[in-house]
C-alpha cells in the first residue's frame, strides 16, 4: 500500500491522467446505456368530439356530455371519464386501460357511443 502512495505522489501527471480517462469513459458509457426511468406506454386513447355551433357550454354539458359519460361509464374496464365543455363544443376521453388492443375499439364501445348521442 506503502508504494502505492509513494508513487501517486512521485508521479502526479499520471494520477490525473488515470482520473480522467476515467472520466471520459464513465461519461462515454453513460451515453450509451440504454437506461430510461419512465419507459414509453402506448396506451389506446378514444376520444368522442361533438360539435354544436352555437350551443352554449351549459346546453352541451347537459344535453350531450352527460349522456355520453352515462352511456360510456356503464362499459365493463372504463377506469374513468374526463370531459370538456366549451362553447359550441365537448370532448369526453374515457380511459380504457387494459380493455383493448392497440387500434382496435370493439362494437360495444361504438354502440355506447351512439346510443349516448
Amino acid at each position: 500500500m506503502n508504494g502505492l502512495i509513494r508513487s501517486a505522489i512521485s508521479f502526479p501527471i499520471a494520477v490525473g491522467a488515470v482520473v480522467l480517462a476515467m472520466v471520459i469513459f464513465g461519461v462515454a458509457s453513460l451515453r450509451t446505456i440504454p437506461i430510461q426511468l419512465t419507459p414509453d406506454i402506448d396506451r389506446p386513447i378514444l376520444q368522442v368530439r361533438v360539435n354544436w355551433p352555437g350551443a352554449s357550454p351549459q346546453d352541451v354539458e347537459r344535453d350531450i356530455v352527460l349522456r355520453l359519460e352515462r352511456e360510456l361509464s356503464s362499459l365493463s374496464g372504463v377506469q374513468s371519464i374526463e370531459s370538456t365543455s366549451r362553447r359550441g363544443s365537448a370532448r369526453v376521453t374515457p380511459d380504457l386501460r387494459g380493455r383493448h388492443r392497440h387500434g382496435q375499439c370493439p362494437g360495444e364501445t361504438i354502440g355506447a357511443i351512439i346510443a349516448g348521442v
